[in-house]
């Protein structure tokens, strides 16, 4: 799931709790993550992320999509040579 959540998604996830970091692994520790208390930003961060995930899924659909109407297009090229 993690992966679906982009830069922007960090950003505005800032944004709405008012709190500042950096997801670098070398500075983003457990122990600063709690002291962020960001369990009270719950709502906020659900919201974010199903945002995140449902963002993926339509990315997914249109790559899908596009890569049908290539497959389609060389059909059609194929089928006009022979």
């Amino acid at each position: 799931m993690i992966m679906c959540v982009l830069s922007r998604h960090w950003k505005e996830l800032m944004d709405k709790t008012g709190q500042k970091f950096e997801m670098n692994p070398d500075t983003c520790t457990l122990q600063n993550i709690f002291a962020m208390e960001l369990h009270r930003f719950q709502d906020k961060i659900a919201e974010i992320v199903n945002c995140a995930i449902k963002e993926l899924a339509i990315e997914k659909v249109t790559v899908v999509i596009y890569i049908a109407c290539l497959l389609q297009q060389r059909f059609i090229l194929c089928w006009q040579i022979v």
